[in-house]
């Protein structure tokens, strides 16, 4: 209204004000109540969509958002109506239906005894996305999880497969991957698809997952190396530093074994340092304890 309350001042002060005077300050007093009454609206996310659902009723994309502020405040079952009503309003609704079926793989992590009856309907839900749109990135990627959590492996495989060949430099769709092979023994696979998503940026969790799997082949400094580098990216992280202290006690002792006394007894004395740590930042870590009082009486 800036530009309006502008050229309304000079052609009131070029009309000389008199009654104009009065009626502009009755359109300020009204403007500035309504302006206050919108404030109340735009305080939330929630209360935004809220009163625009109330505005604008046939209006599917009003309804997704709407669900997605829903589902911010931990209210699923509104949420999944009001996600249904955009559904009912455009059956086509990519994000409505996308966002429907996220809603029901969440569930799925949530109630053990649903598990599998809330997983069959995201799938359902993202392969109807798929119809339409074949490429879309979020239901290919989020639909090999679904199906992965069915048992489903090879449906998880193609839809990843899928997901990486139209979306190349998308970390998550090889993560997946990598998760996907280690789960069936193919480690060596697993590890090229982490270092591909590591490669895209480095993220703790592809870090903990790939030294996993460096630990399940025996090949133990590369995934201390894995380890390290996890410890300085999430610090207190509590797993990354007892696989670090695990991984260089079982080194360690490999070294020994070999007839390297001096580089085995580093890699314990690495992984003593290493327990100390944790221990400060969870003093009731109870196999910390534990490693740590076996290690001192082997450094003895």
């Amino acid at each position: 209204l800036a530009g309006l309350a502008l050229g309304a001042g000079i052609w009131w002060s070029k009309a000389g004000g008199g009654r104009l005077l009065w009626v502009g300050l009755a359109c300020l007093s009204l403007w500035g109540g309504l302006a206050v009454q919108r404030n109340a609206q735009w305080k939330s996310e929630l209360s935004l969509w809220t009163a625009a659902a109330d505005g604008s009723p046939q209006m599917p994309r009003v309804y997704v958002h709407l669900g997605n502020a829903l589902r911010d405040a931990g209210r699923s079952l509104d949420a999944r109506k009001s996600y249904e009503r955009a559904l009912v309003l455009d059956p086509d609704s990519r994000p409505a239906r996308t966002n429907l079926g996220n809603l029901y793989y969440e569930a799925a992590q949530a109630d053990s005894a649903r598990r599998t009856e809330y997983l069959a309907v995201a799938v359902d839900q993202y392969e109807e996305v798929l119809v339409k749109t074949p490429d879309y990135w979020e239901a290919l990627n989020n639909l090999g999880s679904a199906l992965m959590g069915l048992g489903d492996l090879r449906g998880a495989k193609d839809a990843w497969q899928r997901a990486q060949a139209v979306h190349p430099n998308h970390a998550e769709a090889h993560f997946n991957m990598g998760l996907l092979l280690a789960r069936t023994g193919s480690h060596l696979a697993a590890i090229d698809h982490f270092d591909r998503a590591l490669a895209l940026g480095e993220d703790p969790e592809i870090l903990l997952e790939k030294g996993h799997v460096l630990v399940a082949v025996r090949r133990l400094d590369e995934a201390a190396a894995v380890y390290r580098r996890t410890v300085v990216l999430d610090p207190k992280d509590a797993a990354s530093r007892y696989n670090l202290a695990q991984v260089l006690l079982a080194a360690g002792e490999d070294d020994i074994q070999q007839g390297f006394n001096s580089q085995g007894v580093a890699k314990w004395r690495e992984a003593r340092a290493v327990l100390v740590e944790l221990l400060q930042l969870q003093p009731h870590h109870n196999r910390a304890q534990m490693r740590l009082a076996q290690l001192e009486e082997r450094l003895r």
